[in-house]
């Protein structure tokens, strides 16, 4: 009987443990599969409609592009929400520094850009004169630039 007991707690254990090792890994295998589900079913009613007036092949190659360009559109707006949402800036200002910048310096500015812009805006910031500037475009800080090191009050 303590033997079959010890074998049962052993089982669960393993079992446990099992579980959630599957359970680490499941985002990587359900991921595509989610995502797979989803495409299936934002992209079966509008084939299935096209194939009523238009030829399969023609059907499909409008519902691939009718997609990745929504996709495309959406990604690219929420990408620029994100990223200036975590700068501390107007997606808007994310997305005209990047081309404002690549102008001038080509491909290095639309990478170069956005920094330049943070270092302009922490500079207003810092400077009462041009706070308001700071302030429409949303800077890091409305104090000026982070204190580096302050000293202890004895």
């Amino acid at each position: 009987m303590i033997g079959s007991k010890g074998f049962q707690t052993a089982q669960i254990v393993m079992a446990t443990i099992m579980v959630v090792a599957a359970l680490s890994v499941a985002s990587s295998v359900f991921a595509p599969v989610a995502f797979a589900l989803f495409i299936i079913a934002l992209m079966r009613p509008l084939q299935k409609r096209l194939q009523a007036i238009l030829p399969r092949l023609i059907a499909l190659a409008i519902s691939v592009v009718v997609m990745v360009t929504a996709f495309l559109a959406f990604g690219s707006l929420m990408g620029w929400a994100f990223a200036g949402s975590a700068l501390s800036m107007s997606p808007a200002l994310v997305l005209f520094s990047v081309f404002f910048w690549s102008y001038p310096w080509g491909i290095f500015g639309a990478f170069i850009g956005v920094p330049a812009t943070i270092a302009i805006l922490t500079f207003c910031a810092a400077h009462p004169s041009s706070l308001w500037l700071a302030e429409l475009f949303g800077s890091p800080s409305r104090d000026g630039p982070a204190v580096i090191h302050q000293p202890v009050a004895s």
